[in-house]
């Protein structure tokens, strides 16, 4: 050791200045944007276009950090990509909500006092060919 130079050999910024390295060696790097987000009246593309683009490149993008500078919430980002994994649920999810549907009807329709027993009856008298259970399951 140097002397005289014990004590400011202990700073980071000295140690770092000793050793050769450059300033920006071990610091995180920075995504920077080399396109523009807006157009240039400042409309912000659509939700969908955002969306698409951050799946067509899944190796590349990390959710978060890149709704961070879309400027989108990950919540957006999660419920757009629910509704198009919904069209490819599996029959009974399908069926399943279409039922919730005619069940809301006839819950409506009857002035909102109807409950399990008088839906799942109204439905066998509309020619619906359904189990009391599985009413019962989608009214909860």
């Amino acid at each position: 050791m140097v002397l005289g130079l014990g004590s400011q050999t202990k700073s980071p910024r000295r140690r770092r200045l000793l050793s050769g390295r450059p300033a920006s060696f071990g610091k995180p790097m920075r995504y920077r944007a080399s396109v523009r987000l807006f157009r240039d009246d400042g409309v912000r593309p659509s939700i969908e276009a955002v969306i698409s683009s951050i799946d067509g490149h899944p190796s590349v993008f990390v959710v978060e950090p890149i709704c961070r500078l879309l400027q989108i919430t990950p919540s957006a980002y999660y419920e757009n990509v629910d509704k198009r994994l919904a069209l490819n649920r599996c029959q009974s999810a399908r069926s399943d909500i279409a039922l919730k549907i005619e069940i809301r009807r006839v819950f409506e329709a009857n002035f909102r006092v109807y409950g399990l027993r008088k839906v799942w009856r109204q439905f066998t008298r509309e020619g619906f060919d359904t189990v009391r259970c599985t009413v019962a399951r989608l009214i909860r």
